[in-house]
């Protein structure tokens, strides 16, 4: 038993909190920075290359070793950018838990004191009043009150809660007072439960974060096996150790993907800080990539659409001969109810001096709120609860409006004789960006569909006035069968009275469908939706639960910055298509190149430091600059299938064209230096014809490039041949330097229109 009058003593408060029966969820809700630095530190792709760089020092510390391992600096940039958006997104939302940490009132030792929400216990008494949010599971011990549930079920109207009745935790107290007990804390409250569900939801990788998986889980499987047998080859050719395990760190250095890994993370991570300047936060690097491959997108009504609020829309007087506006301002002074619906016309009418001798709270029983006066009453509700029958007239015009409002009416009573003063028209404020964003996402291919626990009526009348297209195909699906969900999600728009597994089931339901999906969501009934959809996205005036759960957090809770983030990842999307296609030729060319030379007995023509010539003036450089063009052109096709398509033609052109070198450079007597030199020229112009593809259409930005990286090759080769390892070469090395170009330019003209000719069939 409990006594409400003493509540818990510090004794047993102490005790719970040594049990952890206290109201701290229990699961970490953010990674610990060591946690996030171990992650993004301690990779195996970071230690192939730490231990190639190691193993390079190693055969001696000289300025050829030490011009070989400066591809250390990509991979270190690589990290840092990866360290630096995890830290900013943890660091934001940690700022935005203190801002939203929570009070209440609790009694303990027959005090009453305040106390933080995460520091309630188990068996604690709290005291509610309106305005107060439920911080833990609850039974009301005394007292009564009406409490809105909509950020647990999505329902609107407030609900009743006397002696006995639960209060679930994150609902709101909107009139009366009530003693509450605590009888679940943390881990085991509902809110917390349905989050626990959510967490073992896994979230979907990222079309770019699953193609560089599955990269580097191929290349980690054929790199080691393909580098040992290399270095066996080479040293067994040259017997110098330092010389094998320079050229073999080259053919496994151009298999690693470090450059397109630095690149997708700097682009993203560039996306990351344009959108945190619109206000809008990514949890993860590749959150805009989600949004701009949406094709639907789900909405809240309340706290999306809407602004979580209600406004009074118009008043219909139903009698002429009373001045009803000063019987809503006497109504309205007396009302001590915190309901969306008493908000609204205290907002508008509020303010005078309460003359009541009593006032009777909304009633979900009764439909209706009372203000009693000497001499009459005045009575806001349901109208057909208010005044029971009415005419035909005036309920034909309370239907005509419902379908786009919620209407009540004001009613005054004198002895038994009941008068209908006037028809209240009540709204949710829309948020004013909701109509202009919706026609853009409709304009951009983006079907919208809403999802609301509120009544199908209200969240269609919604809907029509923000300009959702077929907003009148709404359901109940309270009524409806789970085993139709297909067939539901492909009919309706507007999905009403919906618990939160529904919402999941409707997101599963979709992209079964074949559809990527956004879910826009503030309340904890939207967090499994949340975390089953593609693309999630918060609020930041939402629960602490639905901006963990998203992956996008609109900071200034503004619905118009979605846009921006359709463009962000547009862009992001379709120019990482274009620059990763370059990085991947580094791959493809290495990766034939490393097996063809186990069987070849020549030695292997690459150092380290010519990869770094070549990919910096026909990768690297590029990539990156013509990654951040504008594009908001729509995403198609697979990004895998299309990197690939684009980068096979240069990779094997390269690559055969450094093979014919192999074999033809000892019969024609050119040296082993022209000979590397002659395959790094080759391959350079080849990488550079590549690039000049890439680029067409020319734009001024886009032939600057080209035109600068064909001038830097050029100066590199002609006046830095010391720093890159190349020398002069001969007339014989020219003639096999022309022949080795053509030979690569017309495979590669072969190659292009075959991908294209397969690219089509796929």
């Amino acid at each position: 038993m409990y006594d409400i009058n003493r509540g818990l003593t510090g004794e047993q408060v102490a005790q719970r909190e040594k049990l952890g029966q206290t109201n701290r969820d229990r699961c970490k809700r953010s990674n610990s920075y060591l946690r996030i630095i171990r992650r993004n530190v301690f990779t195996f792709f970071n230690l192939i290359n730490f231990t190639l760089a190691v193993l390079i020092l190693f055969g001696g510390f000289n300025f050829r070793s030490i011009k070989n391992v400066l591809f250390l600096g990509v991979v270190i940039c690589n990290t840092a950018i990866g360290l630096f958006q995890e830290i900013r997104a943890k660091r934001a939302t940690d700022r935005l838990r203190v801002l939203t940490k929570g009070k209440t009132v609790a009694v303990r030792d027959s005090e009453e004191i305040e106390i933080y929400t995460e520091d309630v216990v188990l068996g604690d008494i709290l005291i509610l009043t309106a305005g107060s949010q439920i911080p833990a599971d609850c039974e009301v011990a005394d007292g009564t009150c009406t409490v809105d549930e909509s950020v647990l079920t999505g329902e609107a109207d407030g609900v009743v809660k006397n002696k006995g009745d639960r209060l679930m935790s994150g609902s709101f107290v909107i009139s009366g007072t009530c003693h509450a007990h605590v009888i679940a804390v943390g881990g085991d409250s509902y809110g917390h439960r349905i989050a626990r569900e959510a967490r073992s939801i896994k979230s979907k990788k990222s079309d770019i974060v699953h193609t560089m998986n599955v990269i580097l889980a191929v290349m980690s499987v054929i790199i080691l096996p393909l580098g040992i047998g290399l270095f066996i080859i080479q040293y067994n050719d040259c017997g110098v150790y330092s010389d094998a395990i320079i050229r073999t760190s080259a053919a496994v250095l151009g298999m690693l993907p470090e450059g397109m890994v630095l690149l997708a993370s700097t682009v993203f991570a560039v996306a990351g800080i344009m959108l945190a300047r619109k206000r809008v936060l990514s949890q993860d690097l590749y959150s805009s990539e989600a949004l701009a491959r949406t094709d639907v997108i789900c909405l809240d009504k309340t706290g999306t659409l809407t602004e979580g609020r209600m406004e009074v829309a118009d008043v219909i007087p139903l009698c002429n001969n009373e001045d009803v506006y000063m019987y809503l301002r006497k109504f309205c002074a007396a009302c001590t109810d915190r309901n969306p619906t008493a908000k609204a016309l205290c907002e508008r009418f509020g303010g005078d001096v309460s003359t009541a001798v009593k006032f009777i709270p909304f009633d979900s029983d009764k439909k209706y709120s009372c203000a009693c006066f000497d001499g009459f009453s005045l009575t806001l509700g349901a109208p057909d609860f208010v005044c029971g029958e009415l005419p035909d007239t005036v309920t034909n015009l309370a239907e005509e409006y419902s379908d786009n409002y919620r209407t009540v009416m004001l009613a005054r009573t004198v002895d038994a004789d009941v008068t209908p003063l006037a028809l209240i028209l009540i709204g949710d404020v829309i948020r004013p960006e909701a109509a202009k964003t919706l026609e853009y996402f409709y304009n951009e291919g983006v079907d919208v569909k809403i999802i609301s626990g509120d009544s199908p009526k209200t969240a269609a009348a919604v809907a029509r006035r923000t300009g959702v297209v077929n907003a009148d195909k709404y359901i109940d699906m309270s009524t409806a069968e789970l085993a139709d969900i297909d067939r539901i999600v492909s009919e309706y728009t507007v999905f009403g009275r919906v618990t939160p597994s529904q919402k999941r089931e409707i997101i599963i339901a979709l992209k079964r469908a074949g559809h990527t999906v956004a879910m826009v969501g503030d309340g904890v009934n939207d967090v499994l939706a949340l975390k089953e959809s593609d693309c999630s996205i918060s609020p930041a005036s939402g629960t602490d639960m639905a901006r963990d759960a998203a992956k996008l957090v609109l900071l200034d809770s503004d619905f118009d910055a979605l846009p921006e983030v359709l463009h962000q990842g547009r862009r992001s999307i379709n120019n990482l298509k274009r620059s990763v296609s370059l990085f991947l030729i580094k791959i493809v060319y290495s990766l034939i190149l490393s097996v063809a030379f186990l069987f070849l007995s020549e030695p292997y023509p690459f150092e380290p430091i010519h990869l770094t010539l070549i990919t910096f003036v026909s990768v690297a450089v590029p990539g990156f600059l013509l990654s951040f063009e504008p594009n908001t052109n729509r995403v198609d096709g697979r990004f895998i299938v299309d990197i690939i398509t684009r980068s096979l033609p240069g990779g094997t052109a390269i690559a055969l064209g450094v093979i014919f070198c192999a074999l033809v450079y000892g019969a024609l007597g050119v040296t082993h230096a022209e000979y590397v030199t002659v395959c790094v020229i080759s391959s350079g112009i080849v990488g550079l014809v590549n690039l000049m593809r890439i680029c067409l259409p020319f734009t001024p930005f886009r032939l600057t490039v080209f035109a600068i990286m064909t001038a830097l090759f050029a100066i590199g080769v002609l006046f830095f041949g010391w720093l890159f390892s190349l020398c002069g070469i001969s007339l014989r090395a020219f003639l096999m330097l022309i022949a080795a170009l053509g030979i690569s330019i017309a495979i590669y003209a072969v190659a292009v229109r075959a991908t294209k000719a397969v690219t089509k069939k796929i």
